[in-house]
């Protein structure tokens, strides 16, 4: 990092590695490496993250900085556009080798060379499917190991991972040789970073007779919310989820108009299976406030918000 600073500048730059740890938190002590650097005559402390995460970094770098008294510069290898926004955003200086020089202290900021990493606006449904089955399950998995749970191929899973990485929401993990994603969130902290990224995950409805046999698909919507004894619903409203909709005939259809006068039900065609996520015979609970938040009626966001606290999803 010394020579990439003085390749770039020309300044005069002394540094050391601070080894006497002792006047610091334990966590703090073992979580990073210290370098002590003169630039021009200005001190300031590198920090080099070892096992902390950027959320983590984000908390602790007011408090490093009391400790030393000094301007406190990040300094990594690689970072998201996410955590790059972030940083600027809150003028917090960092240090990405060859790539990236933030300096605010110093009224520096220069990129030299920054292949930033693709933007995330939505995720895809494979990606919102690892999400909310690596959110519930709280599980660190290979690759590998995802996509035989999941039944897709280990390219899509590899891009899911990346997805999600790229959204700021979760970071690579290496273990020996394994390679996980851990989320950066926890709990309902994570759920609200995330809901901008949700997408609603039915492709289409299709109505059929109510004679079609249902018991092997989960309860969805207004009737999955229902059955959990939140509100009453009418018989025009029962709704089922699945990923396929194949097999029925045209004589097993009906109009939307006789689905309204209560002689049939909805199949909501799903753009990933829903029993990946369910526990029981209805859709699980992430999903069912996706497919409801912008239902107008008040009774519908009142029951939503009592799931919500179930995850500590809603700031009180």
């Amino acid at each position: 990092m010394q020579e990439y600073l003085r390749s770039i500048f020309g300044f005069n730059i002394k540094m050391r590695k601070i080894e006497n740890l002792n006047n610091l938190p334990l966590y703090l002590a073992t979580n990073y490496e210290y370098y002590d650097y003169e630039i021009e005559g200005i001190s300031c402390i590198f920090v080099r993250p070892l096992h902390a995460t950027f959320i983590e970094w984000k908390k602790q770098h007011e408090r490093i900085k009391l400790l030393f008294n000094k301007n406190v510069v990040l300094q990594l290898k690689s970072i998201t556009s996410y955590q790059r926004k972030v940083l600027i955003e809150n003028k917090i200086p960092f240090v990405i080798e060859n790539a990236q020089v933030y300096l605010p202290f110093m009224a520096i900021a220069l990129v030299e060379k920054f292949v930033d990493k693709q933007e995330v606006e939505v995720f895809s449904p494979v990606t919102q499917l690892v999400f909310l089955y690596l959110f519930y399950n709280k599980k660190k998995l290979l690759v590998a190991e995802l996509a035989e749970i999941l039944q897709y191929s280990m390219m899509s899973i590899c891009r899911a991972y990346k997805e999600l990485v790229n959204s700021g929401l979760f970071e690579y993990e290496v273990d020996v040789r394994n390679k996980y994603v851990r989320p950066l969130y926890e709990g309902g902290e994570l759920l609200r970073e995330a809901e901008p990224y949700l997408i609603n995950p039915i492709i289409k409805t299709l109505y059929v007779k109510d004679s079609i046999q249902a018991e092997n698909l989960l309860k969805s919507g207004l009737y999955a919310l229902s059955e959990k004894g939140m509100l009453n619903v009418s018989k025009k409203e029962i709704s089922f989820a699945t990923n396929k909709v194949r097999g029925y005939s045209i004589e097993d259809r009906i109009t939307k108009a006789e689905y309204l006068l209560g002689t049939g039900i909805c199949l909501e065609h799903w753009a990933y299976n829903p029993k990946l996520l369910s526990k029981d015979d209805k859709v699980d609970d992430i999903s069912l406030i996706i497919l409801l938040k912008d239902n107008k009626d008040e009774r519908v966001q009142l029951a939503l918000d009592e799931i919500r606290r179930k995850y500590q999803w809603l700031e009180e």
